[in-house]
């Protein structure tokens, strides 16, 4: 048997909840300032910064993907909407 001490399994640091922009934001924000400070290797940093930053971009999809599919809803409704309306030429 080994004399070495055992470590406790150490819990990973909480994250809320990023379930959009601004939150991902914040966490790269923090991820940042972490490594700048040492608090975490730069190569795990950089890892973290590409899977926040797939994230955003996912979100910012669905978000644009939501905002499409509104207006199309509008004008399906209404199709009079969004064609262009004829002025007399004089």
């Amino acid at each position: 048997m080994s004399d070495a001490p055992i470590e406790a399994p150490t819990s990973p640091p909480r994250v809320g909840r990023l379930t959009n922009l601004r939150a991902v934001r914040r966490e790269l924000a923090r991820v940042y300032v972490d490594a700048r400070q040492g608090r975490i290797d730069p190569r795990d940093a950089a890892r973290l910064a590409f899977v926040l930053s797939a994230m955003a971009k996912t979100l910012e999809s669905e978000l644009i993907e939501r905002r499409i599919d509104a207006l199309e809803g509008r004008l399906a409704a209404n199709p009079s909407v969004g064609k262009p309306a004829l002025r007399s030429v004089a």
